[in-house]
């Protein structure tokens, strides 16, 4: 009979997300996502949109966009349909 001992440790439990927007004139953020008590979260879909609406769009008072482009990597929360939907109705 062979006897397996196993030691598990958490090495880390935490975890943070932290959004930016580069441009060429400096750098919109940083946004820590946080839910009402303080706590980082992962971003969802809904999430992602709240920043946007609430975070994304107010810091971009006062800034042309003619000339700026917004690109996101392939993630769900960034091509969900109401994502999108939010994006060309801020932005078109």
């Amino acid at each position: 009979m062979i006897q397996i001992n196993q030691l598990v440790a958490v090495l880390s439990n935490w975890k943070i997300t932290v959004w930016y927007a580069l441009w060429a004139r400096g750098v919109i953020g940083s946004n820590v996502v946080k839910n009402d008590d303080g706590q980082n979260i992962t971003v969802n879909g809904e999430r992602f949109r709240d920043m946007i609406q609430n975070f994304f769009v107010p810091q971009l008072a006062g800034i042309t966009l003619a000339d700026m482009w917004l690109q996101q990597d392939g993630t769900t929360r960034h091509t969900a349909r109401a994502t999108i939907d939010l994006l060309k109705e801020t932005f078109d």
